[in-house]
C-alpha cells in the first residue's frame, strides 16, 4: 500500500505546486513578484492558488512560470528536482562601446523598454533595451 506522500508527489499539479513554491522561495520572490514576472496578474492569488492547489495549472501557466523562474517546464514537472537557480555570467554590450559583465539567474524585459538582470530576486543591473546592442552568455 502506497503512503500519502508518494501519492501526492505522483500528482503532476502537486509536483508543480511544490516546485514553484520551493524555487520562488529560493529566488527570494514574493507571490506578487512571481505573478508579475509570469504575467499571471498582479494579485497574490494567482501564484497562491497554484501553490496551494486551488488553481488548475494549464500548459500556458506551466511555461510562463518556468520562464519566469528561469527553469524548464520539464523541471517543474519533476518530483524532487534540483531547483537551485542557475547563476550565469552575461555580457551586455551597450552602445558607446561599453560592455558590462553581470552575474544573474534571470533576465527580463519589461513593458517600459527596460532590461532587468536579477540575482536571487534582487535586480543587479538595469538598462534601456534601446541601448543594448547584444546580450550573450559569457564563457
Amino acid at each position: 500500500m502506497a503512503d500519502s506522500t508518494s501519492a501526492t508527489t505522483a500528482d503532476p499539479e502537486a509536483v508543480v505546486a511544490a516546485n514553484v513554491r520551493r524555487l520562488r522561495e529560493a529566488l527570494g520572490l514574493s507571490q506578487t513578484e512571481l505573478s508579475r514576472r509570469a504575467r499571471l496578474g498582479t494579485r497574490d492569488m494567482a501564484v497562491w492558488g497554484i501553490e496551494n492547489g486551488k488553481r488548475r495549472i494549464n500548459i500556458a501557466d506551466l511555461h510562463v512560470l518556468a520562464d519566469a523562474l528561469g527553469v524548464t517546464a520539464e523541471l517543474l514537472l519533476t518530483p524532487g528536482a534540483d531547483l537551485a537557480p542557475q547563476v550565469r555570467q552575461y555580457e551586455a554590450r551597450i552602445d558607446g562601446g561599453i560592455t558590462e559583465t553581470v552575474a544573474a539567474d534571470a533576465v527580463e524585459a519589461d513593458d517600459y523598454g527596460l532590461l532587468h538582470f536579477f540575482l536571487r530576486g534582487e535586480r543587479v543591473f538595469l538598462t534601456s533595451v534601446a541601448r543594448v546592442l547584444c546580450v550573450r552568455e559569457a564563457h
